[in-house]
């Protein structure tokens, strides 16, 4: 069981964000919609009040507050570390609302916790070219890259349904090996079009939304399957839902926040899904953990380069690896402001995850840490360093 102390500060920083939250919505225009609607906090399953805040610098003024409270405390290592990292970023994207000027790759690095340069692209590359030549592929990469997804992708009006087949194969597997689901716990699939993202789930009107824009192979779809419900996010929602109601996590778990250093640890677990579910043995499964982890990588180089008034280039950047449709779908995502740093989550949070995961050696182990608790990168690999609680 959580503590009082540790209970009445996850209560308070809950209150606090979702006063931000509140402060941020009232400053969206009124059409907007979908994911261009969607405020600081993407997702509330909380019921603590907002707390009431006239303006940014007043949320700054109890942020600091907040800082001072937590000094005081005596928490666990990893406890301690995630709290601070979670006001340094609340810090972070107060001052980048209002209106201070903050580099992208310190605002990238401040509010997520994660190096705000994009990351090489050579390496990710050569494994990919080395993978497709492995499946008998000639040609230059990008050639050999359309190839192969050209032979795996599923028709577009069979989309929905191995989306829906994969889903159930996903969950079915994770209710016998990982985490017991309540027999309720499913997924509807909608296609849709004209969206700013492979696939988004709505936890709480449990459906999973596809792109039909965007061409989607067989691994493709399984990746999806896993990424946003089983075990990726809505698993993982799930599990922080339950352990709030068991009073075995603070109620900041019930919270979804776009822009703070939950984030790569959020979209890291929707990447581990795949190799949990053990989808990454076949070549062709490989190969496509490959070219999204190279996605993923094209995503933060786009979002700086956007950063940077450097569209043509990043268009150029994506759609060598990867079709109009999926360029067109990634600036879409990039369009919103709260969405630009965010990009950097997918793919440093999949390393982190996968460098944790090393690191504990023991897969329960890692598991209970990484679903049981919330983190920041940098108290995730506190909680597994070398002697720590």
């Amino acid at each position: 069981m959580i503590g009082a102390t540790e209970r009445g500060f996850g209560e308070a920083l809950t209150a606090l964000v979702l006063g931000i939250d509140e402060l941020y919505r009232a400053r969206l225009p009124r059409t907007a919609t979908g994911l261009q609607g969607e405020g600081y906090v993407a997702i509330n399953l909380s019921r603590v009040a907002p707390q009431g805040l006239s303006s940014y610098d007043e949320a700054r003024g109890q942020c600091k507050e907040l800082s001072r409270t937590l000094a005081a405390l005596d928490l666990a290592p990893d406890r301690k570390v995630y709290f601070q990292d979670y006001l340094a970023s609340i810090e972070t994207f107060l001052a980048w609302q209002y209106g201070e000027s903050v580099p992208y790759p310190a605002l990238v690095q401040g509010l997520l916790g994660v190096q705000g340069e994009p990351p090489a692209l050579e390496p990710l590359l050569g494994e990919l070219g080395t993978l497709l030549r492995e499946a008998e592929h000639t040609g230059d990469l990008p050639e050999m890259l359309q190839a192969f997804e050209a032979e795996r992708t599923v028709p577009a009006s069979e989309v929905g349904r191995e989306l829906g087949r994969y889903l159930a194969q996903a969950r079915a597997f994770v209710h016998e090996r990982l985490f017991p689901l309540p027999s309720d716990f499913t997924f509807g699939v909608e296609v849709v079009s004209g969206a700013p993202y492979n696939a988004y789930c709505d936890y709480v009107g449990r459906v999973v939304r596809v792109n039909g824009d965007v061409p989607h192979t067989h691994e493709g779809l399984k990746h999806l399957a896993c990424h946003e419900a089983y075990p990726g996010h809505s698993t993982h929602i799930l599990r922080r839902e339950q352990l709030v109601a068991a009073g075995e996590m603070t109620e900041d778990g019930l919270l979804v926040v776009t822009d703070t250093p939950t984030s790569p640890l959020f979209e890291g677990i929707g990447e581990l899904g795949m190799r949990l579910v053990g989808w990454n043995e076949t070549v062709a499964e490989r190969i496509s953990l490959s070219v999204m982890r190279l996605r993923s990588a094209l995503g933060a180089w786009a979002g700086t380069l956007t950063a940077q008034g450097r569209l043509e280039e990043a268009k150029e950047l994506l759609v060598r690896y990867g079709d109009a449709s999926w360029m067109h779908s990634r600036l879409r995502f990039l369009d919103m402001p709260l969405r630009r740093p965010f990009i950097f989550a997918y793919h440093f949070g999949d390393l982190l995850v996968e460098e944790v995961r090393a690191a504990a050696g023991d897969d329960s182990r890692f598991l209970a840490g990484l679903y049981d608790r919330m983190h920041s990168p940098a108290s995730l690999r506190r909680m597994f360093s070398e002697g720590s609680n």
